[in-house]
């Protein structure tokens, strides 16, 4: 039986050199969580600000209707963004809050933000695979 199939808790899980891992990654994981945030706020404005300008920012993407609807999904996927980041944040404090006080349930919420974060980046991927075969097929038909 391996310790993954047993019932343990406490300190005896994570090893000393795991706790200076998680004390280590804290810092970087909130510095590109917050990076991340500020990004996606700024290309957020940009799309908020192009919307106002009216059609004739638009008109290189179709004109109003068709643009707005490309900036109204870039804002969407601009929101993903900004929650994979968030999540990136919060996971890192976690791990902090975990270094600092040894709380195990810190750990567990730094982990399953990051299981959250790779399940959404992973259907992202899977999604914008997607969409560069569907566009290499539009470009050959064309």
């Amino acid at each position: 039986m391996s310790i993954l199939d047993q019932n343990v808790t406490g300190e005896g899980l994570v090893t000393p050199r795991m706790r200076e891992a998680f004390a280590n990654m804290s810092p970087w994981m909130r510095f590109i969580g917050i990076f991340g945030m500020i990004v996606c706020v700024l290309y957020g404005l940009m799309i908020i600000i192009t919307l106002a300008a009216g059609n004739s920012a638009l008109s290189a993407f179709g004109g109003l209707p068709f643009g707005t609807g490309i900036f109204l999904v870039l804002l969407i996927f601009i929101g993903l963004g900004f929650y994979l980041s968030l999540l990136i944040y919060q996971s890192g404090s976690r791990m902090k809050s975990y270094a600092r006080y040894n709380d195990l349930a810190a750990l567990e919420d730094a982990i399953v933000k990051q299981k959250n974060y790779w399940v959404i980046a992973g259907a992202l991927l899977a999604i914008y695979l997607v969409l560069v075969v569907l566009f290499l097929v539009y470009l050959a038909v064309m």
